[in-house]
């Protein structure tokens, strides 16, 4: 089964203000992912990334989250995208559309 990917445009807000306007999301089976660095720049969060156990580290202020990522098919670009929701949830924060 071939699963689609598509490209839409997001505005994705924290505490009521516009942290990435207009950002380019992929849309894939019926998540929204962005590229991880780009949302953790947007946020104020230092990204980071260990190949070897396929973990990207989230690092917020003292906050700290792992979010597994072995997904060839979310590396587009050269940039790794990856579920808004899951990173939300790391961080305690809600997601609305």
């Amino acid at each position: 089964m071939i699963h689609a990917l598509a490209f839409a445009a997001y505005t994705v807000t924290l505490d009521g203000k516009t942290v990435l306007p207009h950002t380019r999301a992929a849309v894939f089976g019926g998540h929204i992912l962005l590229p991880i660095r780009t949302l953790g720049n947007a946020v104020g969060a230092n990204i980071g990334y260990d190949g070897r156990a396929h973990i990207i580290t989230v690092q917020r202020g003292s906050h700290t989250a792992r979010i597994g990522f072995n997904c060839p098919k979310c590396i587009i670009g050269g940039k790794a995208y990856v579920p808004l929701r899951d990173v939300a949830v790391a961080f305690g924060l809600e997601v609305g559309y």
